[in-house]
């Protein structure tokens, strides 16, 4: 599933959700410029936690990604682990968390 932001006829980003397991999915976030906004954001959480039911959501970004690793920190999600080797490059997966309990965009 994935939800969408379009200004202007264009798609400027989205949040993908895959890898559904339960109690954790794992999401993808892309987009240029100021795409986010908080109805874009409350309402793919709300889907992932509320709708869904899951108690986490897993993002996988790159090291040398360091615009990706951003947003996902802003968004709230925690640096879990990394893992070396893990591109043929040599770069560096990290793997990020998020729990339910602790999404801002779901509070208020």
């Amino acid at each position: 599933v994935a939800f969408a932001a379009v200004r202007d006829g264009r798609l400027t980003g989205g949040i993908a959700f895959t890898e559904f397991r339960g109690r954790d999915i794992r999401v993808t976030v892309a987009g240029e410029g100021a795409w986010l906004s908080r109805r874009l954001l409350r309402t793919a959480f709300a889907y992932a936690f509320r709708d869904l039911g899951c108690r986490r959501i897993s993002a996988m970004v790159k090291r040398g990604n360091v615009a990706s690793r951003n947003l996902v920190q802003r968004l709230g999600f925690r640096l879990e682990g990394r893992h070396p080797g893990f591109f043929e490059d040599g770069d560096i997966l990290c793997s990020y968390g998020l729990l339910a309990d602790e999404c801002l965009w779901l509070k208020g």
